[in-house]
């Protein structure tokens, strides 16, 4: 095979290198006609390894650097700001169970049974009932239950009598208070 000659744009001779055809396709393959061209495939170019320019290598380094020491401050520093807050949070804690603790400490005084006599009598004018006020209800129908009254006291036969002697026994004492009742 001969080089074919062409012509170029500016009709100038140019070389064109011949292409290769097969002369039989294999199994897989369809028939190329010849009217197609070919391309012919590259030779690999030889793999050698890329040097890489140290001006543009040691800055990139060098930023890497710098942000992972960035980074690594960064979480020194917060670490030390969460102790502080733990340890704020901690005293203060300690100081809201004192607070508890004295808070428990007056309530339990306060409730006190003594505390609440004391201001009863003072405060209210409270006095403890003459045995003369007391009044034992005794219900006939549960008798046997119910201890009898002692000597010298009056029994009263009914719970009805009982509550109207005892209302008879308010309405003395409040007259009596006001001045206005008069023994009939």
């Amino acid at each position: 095979m001969v080089p074919a000659r062409q012509r170029d744009v500016y009709n100038q001779v140019a070389y064109t290198p011949p292409v290769r055809r097969r002369e039989t396709p294999s199994r897989g393959e369809a028939a190329v006609p010849r009217s197609a061209g070919v391309r012919r495939e590259a030779a690999a170019p030889s793999r050698r390894p890329r040097t890489v320019n140290p001006y543009v290598a040691l800055p990139v380094i060098g930023l890497v650097l710098l942000l992972l020491g960035m980074g690594f401050v960064a979480q020194r520093v917060q670490v030390m700001t969460l102790n502080y807050a733990l340890l704020e949070a901690k005293a203060e804690l300690t100081k809201l169970q004192q607070e508890r603790t004295r808070l428990e400490a007056e309530l339990a005084r306060r409730q006190s049974l003594e505390r609440v006599e004391y201001l009863a009598r003072t405060r209210l004018g409270m006095v403890d009932p003459d045995p003369t006020q007391v009044i034992v209800v005794v219900n006939s129908d549960f008798g046997a239950d119910v201890p009898s009254a002692a000597e010298g006291e009056p029994q009263s036969p009914s719970l009805l009598a009982a509550v109207s002697q005892w209302i008879r026994s308010l309405w003395q004492e409040t007259a009596t208070a006001g001045g206005r009742w008069r023994e009939p």
